[in-house]
């Protein structure tokens, strides 16, 4: 989740910011607080240095997160200005689900944008990585099992959306371990899961998650690898 630095206040409102640097860029979100009305406001998400090509890129999200783009061309800043709807909040954690949310998307973006590959160039990154890979023009899915110090955890992601199309993914997993089954589920269910099955006397549990994403494969399986990483560091 976000964390916000409170930057100023006065009797009448308090301002917060939130700056987080990736791929040389800085992404600065700016939230009021307004005592009069008690409620949080979204000032604007401000990304820099930015050229054309990366702006054209951030159309895609413009209709889901409902924001306007203003591209200062002379300075390389882009300012994302939300919407009337998608403006005021009751408190700082719905503020920072709908940036974290938006976030995140425009971080696969940046990330696309720096290191765009071929179809050919994402079957061979996958496949050495482990992940099979089943590929059309309208979807693709793709699993992996992992062989853990905690457990064998096979991981099955479907999308059902073409790369660079704004939509969701689905992610699948099915888990086999003894003693780490409760650790891994709940670790899981923190990141977002929900648990759909879970036999601990068999050792066994389901789950199942929805995540929005740009369909951008090579992204969702590295994110995929860092999470199952992650939970076999907190259950060993």
């Amino acid at each position: 989740m976000i964390s916000w630095s409170a930057e100023s206040e006065d009797v009448l409102m308090t301002t917060y910011v939130n700056r987080y640097s990736v791929f040389g860029k800085t992404i600065e979100t700016r939230v009021v607080y307004d005592k009069a009305i008690n409620k949080y406001k979204l000032r604007f998400i401000s990304i820099k240095p930015m050229n054309e090509i990366e702006v054209s890129l951030l159309t895609i999200l413009t209709p889901h997160f409902k924001f306007t783009i203003d591209y200062v061309q002379d300075n390389n800043i882009v300012m994302l200005y939300p919407s009337p709807e998608a403006e005021l909040y009751d408190d700082l954690h719905a503020v920072s689900t709908y940036v974290d949310s938006l976030v995140t998307l425009l971080i696969e973006l940046l990330s696309y944008s720096n290191n765009p590959l071929l179809r050919s160039e994402i079957n061979y990154e996958l496949v050495s990585r482990n992940w099979i890979l089943d590929l059309s023009e309208e979807s693709a899915s793709m699993f992996k099992v992992y062989d853990t110090k905690v457990g064998i955890i096979r991981v099955t992601v479907e999308l059902e959306h073409r790369q660079l199309e704004l939509g969701r993914v689905k992610v699948d997993v099915l888990i086999r371990a003894i003693t780490t089954l409760k650790c891994i589920v709940d670790s899981l269910v923190n990141k977002g899961f929900s648990a759909q099955i879970v036999y601990e006397d068999l050792g066994v549990a389901h789950l199942i998650g929805e995540f929005p994403s740009l369909g951008i494969l090579t992204l969702i399986a590295s994110k995929i690898d860092e999470m199952i990483n992650d939970v076999e560091k907190s259950c060993s």
